[in-house]
């Protein structure tokens, strides 16, 4: 985790209110500018990587994403990988098929339409370990926001992208 609030931790409430004290985990502020905020990041994840890269044999970043689009437009998760990197690849492709047969487990009167894709998106074109870009949905439309407001089904997309990396690594 990057981001983190060390006085309220992961919250339940429907609605997350931001209380302004988010601090990035080393402790320094969040630049207000989103290429610099863009950059911490990434510069946390490859300073944390190098440290560790002889003690962890496996590292991954797993970055999650909430768009704001027009509001009729409903989108499924999709997944986002650096292009060029297969285990980037593998590990998207894991990631959505397993969603992909939850979803159809736990709604099998809808059809999931999310997909997997290469981007040349900041964070991804700025670090070198195992990487997914994952967009959880349109924050703008209603369908959407039941998905990332309501705490259960929060709950279960993270135990469903949890039981994706796990396969990952079988």
């Amino acid at each position: 985790m990057i981001v983190q609030d060390i006085n309220d931790g992961i919250r339940e409430d429907q609605i997350l209110k931001n209380g302004g004290k988010e601090k990035l985990i080393n402790g320094d502020d969040i630049s207000p500018v989103q290429i610099e905020r863009l950059k911490q990041r990434t510069d946390i994840i490859n300073e944390y990587s190098k440290k560790k890269e002889n003690l962890l044999k496996k590292q991954m970043l797993v970055e999650i994403h909430v768009d704001s689009r027009v509001t009729d437009q409903r989108i499924d998760i999709f997944f986002y990988y650096r292009r060029g990197c297969i285990k980037s690849e593998k590990l998207n492709n894991i990631l959505q098929k397993t969603i992909e047969a939850k979803y159809k487990k736990a709604q099998p009167s809808k059809v999931y339409g999310g997909n997997v894709t290469a981007r040349d998106l900041f964070t991804l074109r700025n670090t070198s370990i195992t990487a997914s870009f994952i967009e959880l949905g349109n924050i703008q439309n209603p369908a959407d926001q039941i998905r990332i407001m309501e705490p259960n089904n929060r709950q279960a997309i993270a135990n469903w992208l949890y039981d994706g990396i796990l396969n990952y690594y079988k």
